[in-house]
């Protein structure tokens, strides 16, 4: 049996896009020519899988590393359901202008439509600037006619529910929910593998070209939760030094300070992503040792049973 690593890093995929900033690739040591928004951290998606980027399996990506390891690295619950499949996409995302208001189509939909999985998502706010902004969820029920319209004559912002921006604030996006990542906020994203967007309101920015971003309308209509279910900021306990976040049917996050020695508790049939969002820790996992700094993330294995963080820090702990 194959000998894995105590945890595994990863090469991050740095993604130009219309709105995003410098953050990104300062925090990654990278040059970009572009606005960088998004640092995918660990992928499983077809063009962007991750690759391993340091250790005796370096240059070996996700879905390899996986097919090698099976239950071992991603833990027999979750193998059992997904296979050999990684089933979380997690991101950086830097908003230095608005991200088009946009809707994420559930399961059904998404593989009615497209042969592929919905996306269900949340966000955790590390950072701001003055005034930053978050958007999501509508302020109140909309008929489809009216929403179509509202959207198409720039004023659908009327109807989606705005929140000023604190750090640590976390978001749940359920599939279906309309939301936007106001400009100067730096979040951590945790998703479903997918990378279906159908944009609704883009504030009438154009590309480096001059043209204006195609709208998804049509499938956005069918995609909404219109019932205006509540959005807001999660009510999590943030004055514990380890606090659940979000436990959805996709993925579990926990927030866990570590101020000198804290042991981390495996999650159950799971492997662990962890990311640090503020200051940086050191890991002994099963003997081995591993550093995490800010901005930066790594797998633990489903099989490690020793986990114990060292030094002043704040971790973001995934699993599925």
């Amino acid at each position: 049996m194959e000998k894995m690593a105590c945890a595994y890093f990863f090469q991050p995929y740095l993604k130009s896009v219309i709105w995003g900033g410098s953050r990104l690739p300062e925090l990654k040591g990278a040059s970009a020519d572009n606005a960088i928004g998004e640092s995918w951290e660990l992928s499983p998606m077809e063009g962007h899988v991750s690759v391993v980027s340091i250790g005796a399996e370096a240059g070996t990506d996700l879905r390899e590393l996986v097919n090698r390891h099976g239950a071992r690295l991603l833990g027999d619950r979750v193998f059992a359901r997904y296979g050999a499949n990684f089933p979380l996409l997690v991101k950086f995302i830097d908003a230095r202008q608005n991200l088009s208001v946009q809707v994420h189509p559930g399961d059904e939909h998404a593989l009615r439509e497209h042969g592929a999985q919905g996306k269900t998502e949340m966000w955790y706010v590390i950072d701001h600037e003055p005034n930053a902004e978050i958007y999501a969820g509508l302020t109140r029920p909309l008929a489809a006619d009216d929403f179509e319209n509202m959207a198409t004559n720039g004023n659908i912002m009327d109807a989606v529910k705005t929140y000023p921006t604190h750090r640590g604030d976390a978001f749940f996006i359920p599939a279906g929910t309309v939301h936007s990542i106001g400009a100067g906020n730096f979040l951590l994203e945790v998703q479903q593998p997918s990378d279906i967007t159908y944009r609704i309101y883009d504030f009438g920015r154009r590309d480096d070209k001059g043209r204006e971003r195609e709208l998804h309308l049509n499938h956005a209509r069918k995609a909404v939760d219109f019932s205006a279910p509540l959005t807001a900021p999660i009510a999590y306990d943030r004055e514990t030094d380890e606090s659940v976040i979000v436990d959805c049917d996709f993925f579990s996050v926990r927030k866990v300070d570590v101020d000198g020695i804290r042991k981390i508790s495996p999650a159950d049939g799971s492997f662990i992503v962890a990311v640090c969002v503020a200051g940086e820790c050191k890991f002994t996992i099963d003997g081995e040792d591993a550093h995490l700094p800010f901005g930066h993330s790594m797998l633990i294995p489903a099989s490690s049973s020793a986990i114990t963080a060292f030094g002043r820090g704040t971790l973001i702990l995934i699993n599925s």
